[in-house]
C-alpha cells in the first residue's frame, strides 16, 4: 500500500485495477485525488501532526467547573475544517501564524476566502482583523454575520432556529420531490428515509429539537404523502411508522430516531470520559446542548413497535383488521407479505390500507362516524343492507355475479400462472390482467386443468374445482379451489372447501387409479387476511 501511494503521487496519469475491474486513467494535476475511501485518510495523514503542533502550546479557550480550570481547548479540527480558540489577539495571531507556516511545509493552501475571524469580549461580539509579519489578512466577522462550521451555522453559538428553518425546507422539498417520483410504495418510503430524513438525522445532538416539533415534522409528512394520495388522511398514523412486516409502511419515527441519536451519543461520550481528559470536561460542562451531559440521570423515551401495535388494535374501528390477523386460523406472514414486497404505487397501497381501516367514505361511515346528516346508510346498490365496507367488498347480492366474479378470476389467473411456470407448462411470465389460463397444460411430467367439469361415474353436486393438477410422477392429484370471503368467515370457507370436493376425491382416485387425491382450498378475505393451513 505504501508503495502504491508513492507511485500514484510520482504519476499523474493513474488508473486502479482490482480483480478483473480496470478504471480509466485520471489525470491528477495537483493533491490528492477525491472520491475513493482511501483519499480522506491519506488527506487527513498530513494534518495530524497539526492537531499535535497546537496541543503543545497549551494555550486556548479554559473550560471550567466551579472555578477550577478542567480542560484547556485550542482548536477542533475535521477533515479540512480547523476552529481555534485563544484567549487574547497576540495568541490567537500566534496560532494561526503557526498552522500558515505548518501548511507551507506541507504544499497545502490556506483557504483565506472562506477563514473569518470572531472576537467576543465581555460577552459582546466585536471587529477585529487579525494579521501578522508575512502573514495574509483574515477577514473580521459582523454583528449579524454568521459561519459554517461542519454545516451547522454559528455566531456566538448555534443558531438553533435558524438552522431548523433552513434543514425543514430542504427536507419538505426533497419529500415533494420523493413524492412526485415514479417509484413504487415500497422504494418511495426507502427513499424518504435515505435521502430525506438524514437531513434531519445530521442536525441530532447538536440542534435543539424538541418533541412536539419532531411530531409536527411526521404529521406534515403525513399531509405531504395525503395530498399526493399515497395516504389516506383518516387511515391509521401507528401503521405509517409501523415495520412493514407488521402491516405497517416502513417510514422511520422521527421522534424515536431523535431520542435514540441523543442516547446513543450519551453512550458514547461516557464510554470515553475515563481515557480521555478532553470527554471528562466536556462531560462536566455541558449543560446547554441537546445531550446536557452534566444530567447523568436524564432519559428519552423510545415507543416500541409492540406499544404502537396495542394502540392501533385499542381503537374501534382501526383495530378491527389488526385483531382478524391475531388469530391463531390466521397466517401473518402471508397476510402483510404484499406490504413487505412493495409492488404496488403508492396511490394503491394508501388507498388499500385505507380500506383495512376502514376509512373509506361509504353510507355506514358516513352517518355513524363522520355524522354529517345523511339520512339512510343503506346500500346505494342493494338498497338492503347497511353500506359498510365489508358489505361493499364481499356481501353485496347487486354486483356478486359481476365484481365479485372478475375479482374471484383474477386470482385464479395469478395462482394459475405461478402454478404453470413452477410445473414449467409455460415459459414466460406476463402480467396477470393479460394472462388467460389455457383449459389444458400438460408436459410429460404434469397436467393441469383450468375451471373444467370432471367427468364421473356417480353424478356429483360438486364436480368443477378451480384448478386439477395431476402429478404423473408422484401419483397425486391436487384439487385447488380457492374463494375471497370476509374476515370472519375464512374458517367456515375452509372446511366448507374441503367437505365440498370429498367425494369427487373418491371418484377421482378410483377412476384414474392415483395413490393420493387431496383438496387444498386456497382461502383469503378481501381484505387481504390469508387462512393459516394453505
Amino acid at each position: 500500500m505504501p508503495q502504491n501511494c508513492n507511485e500514484q503521487m510520482e504519476n499523474k496519469n493513474n488508473n486502479t485495477e482490482i480483480g478483473k475491474i480496470e478504471t480509466k486513467y485520471i489525470q491528477i494535476n495537483r493533491g490528492i485525488f477525491q472520491g475513493d475511501s482511501l483519499s480522506p485518510l491519506w488527506f487527513c495523514l498530513p494534518l495530524n501532526p497539526l492537531s499535535n503542533i497546537l496541543k503543545r502550546e497549551d494555550t486556548g479557550v479554559q473550560i471550567k467547573q466551579n472555578k477550577e480550570v478542567i480542560y484547556t481547548l485550542s482548536h477542533l479540527l475535521y477533515m479540512d475544517d480547523i476552529k481555534i480558540y485563544a484567549p487574547r489577539e497576540m495568541q490567537l495571531k500566534h496560532l494561526v501564524k503557526m498552522i500558515y507556516n505548518f501548511l507551507n511545509d506541507i504544499k497545502m493552501e490556506f483557504g483565506l476566502d472562506k477563514c473569518r475571524t470572531q472576537s467576543i469580549k465581555k460577552g459582546k461580539q466585536v471587529v477585529e482583523r487579525v494579521q501578522g509579519n508575512n502573514m495574509p489578512k483574515i477577514e473580521p466577522m459582523y454583528e449579524d454575520e454568521m459561519y459554517k462550521y461542519l454545516g451547522m451555522h454559528q455566531k456566538q453559538c448555534t443558531e438553533h432556529k435558524y438552522i431548523k428553518e433552513i434543514i425543514k425546507e430542504k427536507y419538505f422539498k426533497r419529500i415533494n420531490m420523493i413524492l412526485k417520483s415514479k417509484l413504487n410504495a415500497k422504494n418511495q418510503i426507502k427513499a424518504i428515509n435515505t435521502y430525506a430524513i438524514p437531513l434531519l438525522t445530521s442536525t441530532f445532538g447538536i440542534v435543539k429539537w424538541i418533541q412536539t416539533e419532531m411530531k409536527d415534522i411526521q404529521t406534515k409528512t403525513n399531509v405531504a404523502m395525503t395530498k399526493h394520495r399515497c395516504h389516506h388522511p383518516k387511515a391509521a398514523v401507528e401503521r405509517t411508522t409501523l415495520k412493514r412486516k407488521d402491516g405497517g409502511r416502513g417510514l422511520i419515527d422521527l421522534s424515536n430516531l431523535h431520542n435514540n441519536s441523543i442516547i446513543n451519543l450519551r453512550k458514547y461520550f461516557y464510554s470515553k470520559q475515563a481515557q480521555s481528559p478532553y470527554y471528562r470536561a466536556i462531560v462536566k460542562a455541558d449543560k446547554h446542548t441537546p445531550l446536557i451531559l452534566s444530567d447523568e440521570e436524564k432519559t428519552w423515551s423510545i415507543v416500541e413497535d409492540a406499544d404502537k401495535l396495542t394502540r392501533w388494535k385499542e381503537k374501534a374501528l382501526h383495530g378491527r383488521f389488526p385483531h382478524d390477523v391475531d388469530q391463531d386460523t390466521v397466517d401473518k406472514q402471508a397476510t402483510y407479505n404484499w406490504l413487505k414486497r412493495g409492488e404496488l404505487q403508492p396511490e394503491t397501497e394508501g388507498f388499500f390500507i385505507a380500506i383495512q381501516d376502514q376509512v373509506i367514505k361509504t353510507n355506514n361511515y358516513r352517518r355513524y362516524i363522520l355524522k354529517d346528516g345523511i339520512e339512510s346508510d343503506l346500500c346505494r346498490r342493494c338498497k338492503k343492507a347497511s353500506e359498510t365496507i365489508h358489505h361493499v367488498i364481499g356481501g353485496c347480492q347487486a354486483i356478486a355475479q359481476s365484481d365479485y366474479k372478475f375479482r374471484h378470476d383474477q386470482v385464479g389467473k395469478i395462482i394459475h400462472q405461478e402454478l404453470a411456470l413452477k410445473y414449467k407448462l409455460i415459459e414466460h411470465k406476463v402480467n396477470y390482467y393479460q394472462y388467460e389460463p389455457a383449459t389444458i397444460l400438460e408436459n410429460n411430467e404434469y397436467e393441469m386443468y383450468w375451471d373444467r367439469t370432471i367427468i364421473t361415474d356417480k353424478r356429483l353436486e360438486h364436480n368443477r374445482p378451480d384448478i386439477v393438477v395431476k402429478k404423473k410422477n408422484e401419483n397425486e392429484v391436487l384439487l385447488i379451489d380457492f374463494a375471497v370471503t370476509n374476515n370472519n368467515n375464512l374458517t367456515q370457507t375452509y372446511r366448507e372447501k374441503i367437505t365440498k370436493y370429498i367425494d369427487l376425491c373418491f371418484e377421482i382416485k378410483d377412476m384414474w387409479k392415483y395413490d393420493r387425491v387431496r383438496v387444498i382450498p386456497l382461502v383469503l378475505s378481501n381484505m387481504g387476511v390469508t387462512y393459516q393451513k394453505h
